[in-house]
């Protein structure tokens, strides 16, 4: 008889949990989500957090090659794209996802079911973005 050991939990005392962030500049054009994916793979990440995707509203899609990515941006039918954010979660983050929140097109949160966990993802407005981005963002 063989015996298994049980798969490691994300952000547990005994693994190591390789988190990152990447300003992908886009991920509205062919073929981005693919190069994100493989250099995702790449550095062997388990969460890669994206800041100015560019995708409207908010969802989950599980990739060809496993991962998952949640995303938030702008909402509505005419929703301009710009902004928003994204965490791409490996096969075995996907396991210790609890829950994900798309706070706004920038702000985006998600809390691990087996430690305390929270990350929040973000993209705050650069100096030229107007006042009023500014203080939507930081209120």
């Amino acid at each position: 008889m063989t015996w298994h050991s049980p798969p490691m939990n994300l952000f547990s005392p005994r693994t190591v949990s390789r988190i990152a962030t990447w300003n992908v500049r886009t991920m509205y054009e062919t073929g981005k989500t693919a190069q994100v994916t493989r250099e995702m793979q790449r550095y062997r990440l388990d969460i890669l957090g994206l800041a100015e995707t560019r995708w409207t509203n908010s969802g989950k899609v599980i990739l060809a090659t496993g991962e998952t990515l949640i995303y938030s941006g702008p909402t509505g039918e005419k929703a301009p794209h710009r902004d928003g954010v994204g965490l791409m979660l490996s096969k075995n983050a996907l396991k210790s996802l609890l829950e994900w929140e798309p706070v706004i097109e920038r702000i985006l949160t998600a809390q691990s079911k087996f430690q305390k966990v929270i990350i929040i993802q973000c993209y705050a407005p650069t100096n030229q973005a107007t006042k009023e981005d500014k203080n939507n963002f930081y209120n």
